[in-house]
């Protein structure tokens, strides 16, 4: 954009020479991303391949702790109707 400036804490961004003139604002160009930060659609991409794995591997757990919990619970009454009954029939 052309425009220099500085982030100040507590009070934003600060240009280090405001922009007062018609002149002024024809050097001011269009920001285009690629160009003048490529690093930053860099490091996003490679957050979100990291953020895509995290979630994969979240959603696996989730489900083995799913089916883990649902196979302990199982067990627990087949355990509890075999010590009533002495069978494992639940009609």
């Amino acid at each position: 954009m052309n425009i220099p400036f500085d982030i100040v804490k507590g009070r934003g961004p600060v240009i280090f020479d405001p922009i007062h003139t018609d002149a002024q604002v024809n050097q001011v160009r269009e920001f285009v991303p690629e160009e003048s930060v490529p690093y930053v659609g860099e490091a996003l991409t490679i957050l979100r391949k990291e953020v895509r794995l995290v979630l994969c591997s979240v959603a696996f757990l989730h489900l083995f702790i799913l089916h883990l919990t649902s196979f302990l619970y199982l067990k627990h009454v087949c355990f509890v109707q075999y010590h009533k009954t002495g069978n494992l029939y639940f009609i």
